[in-house]
């Protein structure tokens, strides 16, 4: 297997990506409670609103990027495209 390109991201894109799933975390605990539809919904919206902003750093930081289906390696702080 050959080692695919990999794009260095800085620690503030890391944050917020991790920031994202946390709410997306959050959320699923939410819909398991009684009563706490309300919550989930404002967690996974804040989800979907910091991981848009996080993606477009990204895109924003490496243009050719876009269109490519890409992972996160949070570990290396670093983004591959998917193939």
């Amino acid at each position: 297997m050959a080692d695919k390109e990999k794009y260095e991201i800085p620690q503030e894109l890391v944050d917020i990506s991790l920031k994202a799933n946390a709410a997306n975390t959050l959320g699923k605990w939410y819909v398991k409670m009684p009563l706490g539809y309300k919550k989930a919904l404002k967690a996974f919206e804040s989800h979907n609103k910091i991981n848009n902003e996080f993606w477009q750093k990204v895109y924003t930081l490496y243009p050719d990027l876009k269109g490519k289906p890409l992972r996160l390696d949070a570990i290396n702080k670093c983004i591959s495209i998917d193939e």
